[in-house]
């Protein structure tokens, strides 16, 4: 029986109506507050089939991704990124944010954004390391924190303009390597012809 709670230590699951208790406690401690969303819109969120949970070996939760299809901006919102305070600094907020970037890619979603405080440092560097980029500052966000806990970042990530991205670099990667190419080739062939 041990080893069945083990292998599943760690690996990102979709939740079902029966976790919905544990993703607000989780939100609640995370948050220290009431929570920012309806009980409502987390059954909402959970209907679309696009976010994802991870329980420990005890089969407790360890991180949420929480993840919706915004129609009206044909974008995937990351709405609840979170993780246990005592499984934090192990990778998990990474990989269950990996995990539910790739599941939304199969499902034909290239478009991703979220919002995150703009003193999240730690935060920050992880969207950043998975290509989100900050696209826009909102002030006073999240209207209950004092300065500069309420000022917001939108940060985005669009996997088709990586992809465009990754060929303009190899473009210019391949002009560079041309260009330096016909001029050793050019002087190769001055000192040649002085010499011989």
């Amino acid at each position: 029986m041990d080893n069945e709670i083990i292998n599943i230590e760690n690996i990102p699951i979709s939740p079902t109506k029966d976790d919905l208790p544990d993703i607000k406690i989780l939100c609640y401690y995370f948050w220290e507050d009431e929570g920012i969303y309806s009980e409502n819109y987390y059954e909402l969120l959970l209907q679309q089939n696009l976010s994802f949970i991870i329980r420990d070996k005890y089969y407790e939760l360890s991180a949420v991704c929480l993840a919706e299809y915004e129609e009206d901006k044909k974008q995937i919102c990351i709405a609840v990124l979170c993780v246990r305070k005592e499984d934090q600094r192990k990778g998990l907020g990474k990989l269950i944010l990996e995990h539910c970037i790739n599941n939304c890619i199969k499902k034909g979603y290239n478009d991703f954004y979220l919002h995150v405080c703009v003193t999240n440092h730690s935060a920050i560097k992880l969207y950043e390391k998975l290509g989100f980029y900050k696209k826009e500052l909102i002030k006073n966000y999240y209207s209950n924190d004092p300065p500069p806990n309420n000022d917001a970042y939108i940060m985005e990530l669009n996997k088709n303009k990586k992809i465009e991205n990754n060929k303009i670099k190899n473009e210019n990667n391949n002009n560079n390597e041309n260009i330096y190419n016909y001029y050793r080739n050019y002087y190769w062939n001055r000192i040649y012809h002085h010499f011989f």
